[in-house]
């Protein structure tokens, strides 16, 4: 048999939920800005990625791609805002070696 909750418990819950499901967000979009880094830099996959999914999270955050949009969109963050990031003010270098952000610039 369940407990009722008043209105208060219940809107509290509410919330604690779309915290945890903007963190979660917030997650992915820092992989994926971090996946372009990574290929931007030259580095290497890591164990379980291709250098392929490396190059897709690239093009999708420097071509403003689907998942870039999506998940922006959800945050309320301009993608364009995101592709400066990698690019570094639009600046690409097709030599891929634009610089890595530190931690505090892809906190959001």
């Amino acid at each position: 048999m369940t407990t009722p909750v008043d209105a208060t418990e219940y809107h509290h819950a509410i919330m604690e939920e779309a915290i945890r499901c903007k963190a979660l967000l917030y997650a992915v979009l820092t992989a994926l800005v971090e996946d372009a880094q990574r290929y931007a830099k030259g580095k290497k996959p890591t164990a379980g990625q291709s250098e392929e999914d490396l190059r897709a999270a690239y093009d999708d955050v420097v071509e403003g791609g689907e998942m870039v949009r999506r998940l922006c969109g959800l945050l309320d963050i301009d993608p364009d805002y995101i592709r400066r990031l990698v690019t570094r003010e639009g600046v690409i270098q097709s030599s891929r070696k634009a610089p890595i952000l530190t931690a505090s610039e892809v906190s959001f």
